[in-house]
């Protein structure tokens, strides 16, 4: 704001030693205490060091504009830390509960958490092929099918892109999940049939009274492969 003074008179320096005792009430020694800090022009933010604040995120200077991030601390005592800049863990009372690694993968404690835990809807269970092939591509991702066939019979798989469909952004290339079936029926076996997109590799049949373990991989958009590994 600019000011623009004339002849000085008493009003007018009487007035701007008010201006500065209010100025200086909000910086003392050269700093700024305010409990909020409000946009002028809607949508635009507040910039506060060449870092944008709007809306709930930070957009720094390079570029990048999300939810702020953590800030990893470099003790493994308590909470979030960084062991490296490939590992990161988890830590409660001087003791790791989980760590994340580019190389080795994630590792729990199998004192402080000896339990993995999942959430997992109700099984869908089906004693003919499934008709709805969206509902089959959500089981696999569920993790957990169950079927009691009274005779033999074929589960046809989605196609690759109804499977892309459901993995939606969750599944890259070369990525992979498991999923479990159950074959509760006393004489029926089922074999997974494969479908345009969706070939397989290994044994498709789950005989009855058994259960089998497959893995759904993702080698190319619209593209899966299911693996037989127990």
């Amino acid at each position: 704001m600019n000011i623009l003074v004339g002849p000085a008179t008493t009003a007018i320096r009487r007035k701007m030693n008010e201006v500065v005792t209010y100025l200086n009430s909000y910086l003392p020694s050269g700093a700024l205490s305010v409990d909020t800090i409000s946009e002028k022009t809607s949508g635009s933010g507040v910039t506060v060091d060449s870092v944008l604040l709007k809306d709930g995120k930070v957009h720094a200077a390079d570029g990048a504009y999300d939810d702020p991030a953590i800030t990893f601390a470099s003790t493994s005592t308590m909470g979030f830390y960084k062991s490296s800049a490939a590992e990161l863990g988890v830590a409660v009372e001087d003791q790791f509960v989980a760590r994340f690694s580019v190389n080795k993968g994630l590792a729990l404690n199998q004192v402080t958490s000896g339990r993995y835990i999942k959430t997992q809807a109700a099984p869908v269970n089906s004693n003919t092929d499934p008709a709805n092939k969206a509902t089959m591509a959500d089981s696999f991702i569920a993790g957990l099918l169950t079927a009691t066939p009274v005779g033999a019979i074929n589960y046809t798989l989605p196609t690759g892109t109804q499977m892309d469909t459901a993995c939606a952004s969750r599944v890259s290339a070369d990525e992979a999940f498991d999923f479990n079936i159950i074959n509760i029926g006393a004489g029926g076996i089922i074999t997974f049939v494969a479908a345009d997109g969706f070939t397989i590799v290994g044994n498709a049949a789950v005989a009855a009274a058994t259960s089998a373990t497959f893995r759904v991989r993702k080698t190319a958009a619209n593209t899966f492969v299911l693996y037989r590994i127990a």
